[in-house]
């Protein structure tokens, strides 16, 4: 049971000057985020941490410092009330850390989990929101703790890779009975909505309630406010299409997807688009290949590539910059100046260019290495894994200028992604896979430019470069991205003992507290069926004595 945590009142305001008007479960009419607010909160909670010495997560502290969103998101539901904000957010800290969510991959989970498909996530509603379905009528109450963790695995990918965007759950009832009835997971779902994952909830659907829950209905809604009550609906297959439309709704659900949710696992995944890849690749290639003017490749704005840099790391590990040659932009995007005497190459071999390993490709100016696929090895999933490509410029008398791109900029940070490279320079690129993201990097690409610089051209930022540089001086590299999760040794160390017991005594109490709901509906149910009887004989009694007092009359 996680406890509310006092934390001590600071002088001041403690409310922020931006009123809001939300509730737990809603989505803030103002989304404009109050900087100061934000600041407020971190300090309030580097407070708290410094005189109690909190044990929270290392990674969840990362993400609070340097995710503004997640702590609006909590201001927001709270009224922008700084105190109660804190409160929640200590409150929330706990429950991640006693709940183990860092160790929620999907690794975690063994595979006939995911091929029940009881949880997915799969298209959107009306308004845009993503749903997550889950078909109650597979529940199975033995399971509850996998299922509860399960749910969360979903939420931490849906809600950190969207910034928080508000999703539809779908409670697909048809076909259950009182064996899927487990309330206790109900209230878990509603915990993480109210407690830890602020403004995450555009609204609950309930499809095609049996009547007979409607007794469990009334338990669940004695949890809710009146406001947040709101939020949870019901619907049918006669008025579903009010919030999702048939072409987004399942056909087993009376709409026109056929779409029918499959586990793959990540290894025959990463074969199954091998192939693919290699297919693009190869039209890719065909269309590159028709001349310098049909040179097009669809990729994400270079822009998004955060953060960058012009700093670079030695052979000794220490940081080469020079501050003349960093000029900051009108967007607080660093420039780095094309020019010879820019010391930004991590090797800068002084006679002939180092030598790659064979599989690097020689293009037109640079050597890339490794030449078809960055290999991502993931080790903890709440950490950044970090691959690194290099590239040699071969030319001898040539100045080169690169430029990374990548298909998705939101799970990667490139360091550099762009600069220039002196002749027979060598410069390692750091990429980054972003926590959350190693399950979808087989399908993400990356893109490797590079130009020659004139010398009319030298002295020029690099996007500026980049914005006039003739497209048929510039060659382009692709790979594809892979990650592999390296599976802990067992002789690592096992969850504290500690943990586990507060899980066993969880489950014993739960278990106690379904056995009491069980047999009150047990009761519920032979009440019904009672009544019905005796309807039914009263019915019967008065039809016969109907027949018999006609009978003596005649």
């Amino acid at each position: 049971m996680i406890h509310h945590v006092p934390v001590t009142q600071s002088a001041g305001n403690t409310a922020a000057q931006q009123p809001s008007s939300t509730t737990i479960t809603g989505t803030p009419a103002d989304s404009s985020m109050n900087l100061d607010s934000i600041r407020q909160v971190r300090e309030r909670l580097k407070e708290h941490c410094d005189a109690n010495n909190c044990e929270f997560e290392a990674t969840d502290m990362d993400l609070l410092n340097s995710l503004d969103w997640w702590i609006w998101k909590f201001l927001l539901v709270r009224d922008t009330n700084i105190d109660k904000t804190v409160r929640t957010i200590i409150n929330a800290l706990a429950w991640r850390k006693e709940f183990n969510v860092k160790s929620l991959t999907e690794s975690h989970f063994p595979i006939n989990l995911f091929q029940t498909a009881i949880i997915y996530p799969h298209s959107e509603d009306n308004k845009g929101s993503k749903i997550l379905w889950l078909h109650v009528q597979k529940y199975d109450k033995t399971q509850y703790l996998l299922y509860q963790q399960l749910l969360v695995y979903w939420f931490e990918k849906l809600y950190f890779s969207n910034r928080g965007a508000p999703i539809v759950v779908m409670l697909d009832m048809q076909g259950c009975g009182m064996g899927n009835l487990d309330l206790s997971f109900i209230r878990f779902l509603i915990n993480c909505f109210l407690l830890y994952y602020p403004g995450f909830l555009s609204y609950l659907i309930n499809f095609e309630m049996p009547w007979l829950f409607t007794a469990a209905w009334k338990i669940v809604k004695s949890w809710l406010d009146k406001q947040s009550a709101s939020y949870v609906l019901f619907a049918t297959k006669k008025d579903i299409q009010r919030f999702i439309s048939p072409e987004n709704l399942l056909r087993q659900l009376g709409g026109k997807d056929p779409y029918q949710y499959s586990y793959i696992p990540p290894d025959e995944r990463a074969e199954m688009m091998d192939d693919l890849v290699d297919g693009l690749d190869a039209e890719l290639d065909a269309s590159t290949n028709s001349g310098p003017s049909g040179k097009r490749v669809t990729f994400s704005n270079d822009r998004a590539l955060l953060p960058r840099t012009g700093s670079l790391s030695s052979d000794n590990g220490s940081v080469v910059t020079d501050s003349a040659a960093i000029v900051e932009g009108g967007d607080s995007t660093p420039i780095v100046a094309l020019d010879d005497s820019t010391p930004v190459v991590v090797h800068q071999t002084k006679h002939k260019p180092r030598r790659l390993s064979k599989s690097s490709k020689s293009t037109s100016f640079i050597k890339i290495n490794p030449e078809f696929e960055l290999l991502f090895r993931v080790t903890d999933s709440n950490k950044e894994t970090k691959a690194t490509l290099t590239l040699n410029n071969a030319s001898s008398d040539r100045l080169v200028a690169f430029k990374i791109k990548t298909t998705a900029p939101e799970s990667y940070k490139v360091r550099p992604s762009s600069g220039p490279l002196p002749p027979g320079g060598v410069i390692e690129v750091s990429i980054l896979l972003q926590p959350g993201f190693e399950s979808f990097s087989f399908m993400d690409k990356f893109l490797v430019m590079s130009a020659p610089v004139e010398s009319q051209q030298r002295g020029l930022g690099i996007d500026a470069f980049w914005k006039s540089v003739p497209v048929a001086t510039v060659t382009e590299h692709r790979l594809r991205a892979r990650s592999v999760v390296v599976t802990p040794s067992a002789n690592q160390q096992s969850p504290p003992p500690d943990y586990t017991s507060k899980v066993a005594n969880k489950i014993a109490r739960l278990e106690a507290r379904l056995g009491a709901v069980d047999l009150k509906l047990n009761v519920i149910l032979l009440i019904q069926s009672l009544l019905l009887s005796l309807l039914f004989g009263f019915i019967i009694f008065w039809a016969f004595r109907g027949d018999t007092t006609t009978h003596t009359e005649q």
